[in-house]
C-alpha cells in the first residue's frame, strides 16, 4: 500500500516525506485537492460553455434539463461576472471544507483522528497525526495546485 501511495504522489511531482503519517497527509490532502478541483471545473464548464462536453443520454431527464438551465443563465453573464462568480464559488468550497475541518480539529467532545486502513484491517497510519486539517487544507492547495 505505501508503494502505490508514494508512486501515486511521485506521479503528482511530490517531494515524498519520510514518515509514513507524513506520507498519508499528503495523499489525503491529494485527494481533497482533486475534488475541489472537480466540483470547482465542473461549476466553471456551466460559465463556460453552453453545450456539455457529451450530449446526455436522456435529454429530458431532471439532471439534463438543470445542466440546460444553468449553461443558459450563466451564457448571460459579462465575464466580469463569471470571474466573480468563480472565485466565489472556489472559495465557497473551500471555505465548506475549512470549516468542517476546524470543526473536526477543535471538537469539544473528543479528538478526531483519520486514519488509513489497509484492506485487512490493519492500521497504516493518520492523516492528522500532528497537524490540524484546517491548516493543511491551504498546503494541499497550493501543494497540488502548483503540480
Amino acid at each position: 500500500m505505501k508503494e502505490k501511495i508514494i508512486s501515486y504522489l511521485k506521479d503528482k511531482n511530490i517531494e515524498i516525506p519520510e514518515k509514513i503519517d507524513e506520507i498519508i497527509n499528503l495523499y489525503f490532502g491529494s485527494l481533497v485537492s482533486t475534488s475541489i478541483n472537480y466540483w470547482f471545473d465542473r461549476c466553471c464548464d456551466f460559465m463556460d460553455n453552453i453545450e456539455p462536453p457529451q450530449p446526455f443520454v436522456r435529454p429530458d431527464s431532471d439532471i439534463a434539463k438543470t445542466d440546460k438551465n444553468y449553461r443558459e443563465q450563466f451564457s448571460k453573464l459579462n465575464n466580469e461576472s463569471k470571474e466573480q462568480l468563480k472565485n466565489l464559488i472556489k472559495e465557497s468550497i473551500e471555505g465548506v471544507l475549512f470549516s468542517v475541518f476546524n470543526n473536526l480539529d477543535q471538537s469539544s467532545i473528543g479528538e478526531w483522528k483519520i486514519s488509513l486502513k489497509s484492506a485487512d484491517g490493519n492500521e497504516k497510519g493518520f492523516v492528522n497525526s500532528d497537524t490540524e486539517l484546517h491548516e493543511d487544507l491551504y498546503k494541499w492547495i497550493d501543494t497540488f495546485n502548483e503540480n
